[in-house]
């Protein structure tokens, strides 16, 4: 049958499905660079979010707060850390957040001592490997530790 013959509505659900299933390959191409990209970049942002975490932790006796990080161990791929903070005074306080990340998984999962686990889920932002949580924007490895410990400080200061 030539073209000129078909009915325009058959003509336009025809053009609807192959523009569904051209718009579903390009989903699945960008699901499996996406996949490919938290393969490589999913490890890299875990260690700068380390040494974030430890540069806030070291700095957090200018404050009066004494803080650690400690590795939980466990097999690789997974890594997982538990950040203390304590308050020594006459009223002394101690809090703790255990962080885990099972590479190439898609998330942080973290639990506080005091309140819910929560998880910085990652996600790309422009062409940048981010986290966010369900309560924050998207944040970079710096304001990702930022996030967590500050949050660890103002319930120590509640305590």
């Amino acid at each position: 049958m030539t073209d000129s013959l078909v009915p325009t509505w058959i003509k336009n659900i025809k053009a609807q499905r192959e523009a569904e299933e051209n718009r579903s390959q390009v989903a699945s191409q960008r699901y499996a660079l996406a996949s490919k990209i938290l393969l490589t970049d999913g490890p890299a942002f875990w260690k700068q979010f380390l040494k974030d975490l430890q540069i806030t932790v070291d700095s957090l006796p200018l404050i009066g707060l004494r803080a650690s990080m400690a590795d939980l161990g466990g097999k690789s791929p997974r890594e997982s850390v538990q950040i203390s903070i304590v308050r020594e005074s006459l009223l002394p306080a101690q809090l703790y957040t255990n962080l885990y990340y099972d590479a190439p998984g898609s998330n942080i999962r973290c639990f506080p001592q005091v309140g819910s686990s929560f998880e910085l889920q990652f996600g790309f932002y422009g062409d940048r490997l981010m986290v966010s949580c369900d309560d924050s924007g998207p944040m970079n490895p710096e304001q990702a530790a930022e996030y967590i410990i500050h949050a660890m400080v103002e319930k120590i200061e509640l305590a």
